[in-house]
């Protein structure tokens, strides 16, 4: 059976908004888009700028940093095509809105095996930042 771990409550993010939480320790991007919960991993891979700040356009959250787009429903960057970043199954019971604690561990274990030089599946770019496939 999955683990889930509350993250926020309903009705705290407005439609057309997001926010950043703390799940376990990792920084989350939770989004409404049109009252569907969507959850991608905060940091943006271009130059770790704070998604969860950045300004929601239908489904698309622009990194306030430096204009990077991503779908918060796929991960997918649409600036560029290479970047991506984690997404978490959401599920919603009652008024907590909930992340799969797995998925979370999953990620914070790709970055750190990242960051340590571990068996991961990297994506190296110019400047040094890496995503995590």
């Amino acid at each position: 059976m999955r683990r889930f771990v509350n993250v926020a409550r309903v009705g705290n993010i407005e439609p057309g908004t997001g926010e950043t939480v703390n799940a376990n320790g990792t920084p989350v991007a939770l989004f409404n888009v049109d009252g569907v919960y969507h959850a991608i991993h905060n940091t943006c891979p271009h130059e770790d700028g704070p998604l969860g700040e950045g300004e929601l356009s239908g489904r698309v959250v622009t990194c306030p940093w430096h204009a990077y787009e991503f779908d918060v429903t796929s991960g997918e960057c649409l600036t560029e095509p290479a970047y991506r970043v984690d997404r978490f199954e959401v599920r919603v019971d009652g008024d907590d809105i909930l992340l799969s604690e797995r998925a979370v561990d999953d990620c914070m274990s790709r970055w750190t095996a990242a960051l340590g030089g571990g068996p991961v599946d990297l994506l190296r770019k110019g400047n040094g930042h890496a995503t995590v496939e």
